[in-house]
């Protein structure tokens, strides 16, 4: 097993055998799921059966052996298999295309969003959102009721939303460590004039901020130049941190987008 929550070892039957495509199989679901990747099982099933019969081991075998089978299941075997296709896509998967151009390959809409429960937390009645109620989040539920009640108030803001992991809206980004991971930022609004801004709010930094930001610079700009010819909205964040709300809360969210600058260069 690579940690102590998730086996990576494929099951052999009753007999002690397995089929290798079964095997191969196993493995290649095993690193979309692992990885948080959509589709793509195609494309990965023969590359992972091409390491395994030609890579895996000293010297090409025959995948239908059944000693090689029986040798898949080992835990040291499957981890290297995980270990190498997990470093190799995750520096496959975002990368820099060079061409410049971006598309439009799905749309979320806040209002088709369907109901969903929370749990029992502080909340604030939202007259401007398509969610009645916004509801915070743990620890952070301080500061997003405080910044859910300025957007309510916030003459330039026409409509938000908090993010909630029913929207299904999650950013794919690079982290520390150069694994691919997801995060979900915890605002969409959208301004007077028409522009859509995401919002990250946080109470105290951590370790990933400086990459989720990066990452989220990249989308926006991204976003906006695919929009150019679906109307061109303009995508834009910014970065709310408490101290500095708490101590100088702008009264509109131009003020705010002017006043928090923190990971806009660069």
């Amino acid at each position: 097993m690579l940690d102590s929550e998730v086996d990576h070892t494929i099951q052999l039957d009753s007999n002690g055998s397995a089929d290798y495509r079964s095997a191969v199989g196993f493995f290649a679901r095993q690193l979309l799921k692992d990885l948080c990747l959509v589709g793509g099982y195609d494309q990965l099933y023969p590359k992972v059966k091409a390491f395994m019969r030609d890579h895996l081991f000293t010297g090409p075998v025959d995948l239908d052996d059944p000693v090689i089978l029986r040798n898949l299941s080992e835990p040291g075997v499957s981890k290297l298999l995980f270990d190498h296709f997990r470093a190799a896509i995750n520096a496959l998967t975002i990368h820099e295309s060079g061409n410049g151009s971006s598309r439009i390959e799905g749309q979320i809409r806040l209002r088709d969003t369907r109901p969903f429960r929370t749990e029992p937390r502080g909340f604030l009645l939202a007259k401007r959102s398509v969610f009645n109620r916004i509801v915070g989040e743990g620890r952070a539920d301080g500061l997003e009721l405080a910044f859910a009640a300025f957007l309510e108030t916030a003459p330039d803001v026409q409509a938000f939303g908090k993010n909630y992991m029913a929207v299904g809206f999650r950013i794919d980004y690079v982290r520390a460590n150069g694994d691919l991971s997801t995060y979900t930022p915890d605002f969409i609004v959208r301004t007077t004039d028409g522009a859509v801004w995401i919002v990250e709010t946080k109470g105290r930094q951590e370790l990933e901020l400086p990459q989720k930001m990066a990452r989220l610079k990249q989308w926006c700009a991204d976003a906006t130049e695919a929009s150019k010819s679906a109307g061109g909205t303009r995508y834009g964040f910014v970065y709310v941190d408490q101290k500095s709300f708490e101590q100088h809360r702008p009264s509109s969210f131009a003020g705010l987008t002017a006043t928090f600058r923190e990971y806009q260069k660069g």
